[in-house]
């Protein structure tokens, strides 16, 4: 169990899965992990899921799948719609044992339209067809589909860790864990570069050379997209003036906060309120 969890999942009628369909009009959810494996089926639109710092653009009838705490976040500009599922590592663990060593890889560019991955797609597909309807029942069906789905990827997708690379993972992942934890907690206050490496018992400079090579952002950089996405969370969700916005959430500098949304959303945030409230 992680001391400093970055994301936790909680997965309703004891079925150790969360799963749903979701609609919005651009979101964005910052770096982050999770013990669970991730699904991400596109019905509509398009989305960016960035894995280990390696974008990938999804569109409709496409899938992207997150391994167990691959560090990864999620952005949108417009309207999209997609089924989430979300798969808790119990569950992996119990039906496939040794989980801890090995992970599945998909080569979305190369592979895209060969029969194992069109494969893929067409379970997600039911899935999120069966969340949608839920027919009488429909979770005998969902769960004999998430097996498939496991099954075919424990076959052909499949790649060993070592237990060397699997121990360094951990390292830096319960570092990071501890940082991560940190920011959530504090990212409305100020906080410098020595507050941080502090928290993990680092030097400012090693923790900067750290946090760069294993999150592909800096220290900075990641403070402000976890503000992003609160502040997104709040323009989209109350009628706080984009003033008390930027004070809920830790921004100082209007124009940086301008720059950073502008870049993410392609508009303003007043652009982008009256666009959700026209939807």
């Amino acid at each position: 169990m992680e001391a400093y969890p970055h994301e936790i999942i909680f997965y309703k009628n004891n079925i150790d899965m969360h799963f749903f369909i979701c609609e919005n009009n651009g979101s964005f959810v910052a770096k982050h992990w999770h013990n669970s494996m991730e699904f991400l089926y596109i019905i509509e639109g398009q989305y960016t899921v960035t894995i280990d710092n390696k974008p990938h653009t999804i569109n409709a009838g496409d899938f992207i799948m997150v391994n167990p705490r691959d560090i990864h976040s999620t952005s949108s500009a417009c309207y999209s719609k997609f089924f989430l599922l979300q798969i808790s590592y119990d569950f992996i663990k119990k039906h496939i044992p040794n989980i801890d060593f090995i992970e599945f890889k998909v080569n979305y560019s190369k592979d895209a339209k060969k029969p194992n991955v069109e494969y893929i797609k067409t379970l997600l597909k039911e899935l999120a067809s069966l969340c949608q309807a839920k027919p009488n029942g429909y979770l005998l069906r969902f769960y004999s589909i998430v097996f498939d789905l496991l099954f075919h990827l424990n076959i052909n997708f499949k790649n060993e860790i070592s237990p060397v690379e699997q121990q360094k993972h951990e390292k830096y992942i319960d570092r990071l864990s501890k940082v991560t934890y940190y920011v959530k907690k504090h990212y409305m206050e100020e906080i410098s570069l020595s507050d941080i490496s502090a928290v993990v018992s680092l030097n400012p400079e090693y923790f900067s050379r750290f946090f760069k090579k294993h999150m592909g952002i800096t220290f900075l950089e990641y403070l402000n997209s976890i503000r992003l996405e609160y502040a997104y969370n709040d323009l989209a969700n109350t009628n706080y003036s984009i003033s008390e916005i930027l004070s809920r959430n830790g921004f100082s500098n209007y124009k940086m906060f301008m720059k950073l949304f502008k870049k993410r959303f392609g508009c303003t945030p007043s652009e982008k309120r009256k666009e959700l409230l026209n939807h």
